[in-house]
């Protein structure tokens, strides 16, 4: 038994993204007539998915005769990372938890043990009744943190490519086609019949689908009357669908286009328009140049008329070109308008 060699290719991909994770901290001062006097901080709570960041809030008594009657301060105590971006909000909420006073949302880069001012409170729109900010001499403020943090992510994946058993996949599905094996429908062209599987046919070949999925003639016989293409050339077409390789391509490749349009095979289709480009001939370029078109095999049709326009005084006499005159008076006209 034949062993697979197999080669393998590591491919790497990166993806970045963003991501927030949100925080709300309320901090509960009792005494606040004292605390505040005194200045007091607050316990130490962390964020971040996995408890990254440490903080602490201070709230520190102004001086007299200062604007503001406190200041609260945001520390970011510990972290694991360097800096971190967040954006923060402060609110000062009422005995019933309603907001009552509110800062603008802002970002900051922080570091460790650099505070930074996120809340004046002028003594005003604290002391003020109506606003039941102390009720019982207790104080709520409520922290919004949101902190971002960026989320890298490798991916490895390691391909193999066994390349023994690619070529034994190709070996087995060819014996399929050449001994009929478990074969269930028979295609009948010139005289000889060939045995084939309706399965690998609907597979690569829409056409074939259809002719197997609906009440067709040839689904209900299980028998395909193949016209227009030789026995030769359906061969060849037969084994592209079974292996996806063309063994003889030089030889039928104009036929062979013809087969793989009428079957959608698009891909065979290809192989053969790359094949014609290769090497053009004078004596066939006129032929050539109607299936081209007749195909839509817009490269092949390209490179079929830059070739006639490098050797056009020999094109005009040839057979071909006199009877592309006479049965495809447009694209004779085309030509001639490409080339002159």
């Amino acid at each position: 038994m034949a062993s697979s060699r197999s080669i393998k290719s590591v491919e790497t991909s990166g993806h970045t993204k963003v991501k927030v994770h949100k925080c709300l901290y309320p901090w509960t001062i009792d005494n606040f007539s004292i605390c505040h006097r005194r200045g007091v901080n607050s316990p130490v709570f962390s964020t971040g998915p996995n408890d990254e960041s440490e903080w602490q809030l201070s709230l520190m008594p102004c001086e007299p005769r200062r604007t503001f009657y406190m200041k609260v301060y945001l520390y970011m105590k510990s972290s694991k990372k360097t800096v971190v971006n967040a954006k923060v909000k402060f609110n000062l909420l009422n005995s019933i938890g309603e907001i009552v006073f509110v800062t603008k949302e802002s970002s900051h880069v922080f570091t460790v043990e650099t505070p930074f001012t996120y809340m004046d409170v002028y003594e005003d729109s604290l002391l003020n009744d109506n606003h039941g900010l102390l009720i019982r001499d207790k104080l709520v403020i409520s922290c919004m943190i949101d902190e971002e943090y960026i989320v890298n992510i490798t991916e490895h994946l390691i391909v193999g490519k066994y390349e023994e058993d690619e070529d034994k996949l190709r070996l087995d599905f060819g014996n399929l086609l050449q001994t009929g094996k478990f074969s269930d429908v028979t295609l009948a062209v010139d005289g000889h019949e060939i045995r084939a599987h309706k399965n690998i046919l609907a597979a690569r070949s829409s056409v074939f689908a259809a002719m197997f999925e609906h009440e067709m003639e040839e689904r209900q016989l299980n028998r395909v009357v193949i016209a227009d293409i030789s026995h030769s050339v359906l061969r060849e077409m037969l084994t592209y669908i079974y292996t996806g390789k063309v063994s003889y391509l030089n030889d039928i490749a104009l036929d062979l286009i013809t087969a793989a349009d009428k079957y959608a095979l698009g891909s065979l289709k290809t192989i053969c328009e790359n094949s014609l480009c290769v090497d053009p001939s004078i004596e066939n370029a006129a032929e050539t140049l109607i299936l081209a078109d007749l195909h839509k095999a817009d490269q092949l049709k390209a490179k079929i008329i830059t070739f006639i326009k490098a050797h056009i005084d020999e094109f005009m006499e040839t057979e071909g070109w006199q009877q592309m005159r006479a049965t495809h008076s447009r694209l004779a006209d085309e030509l001639k308008r490409a080339v002159l």
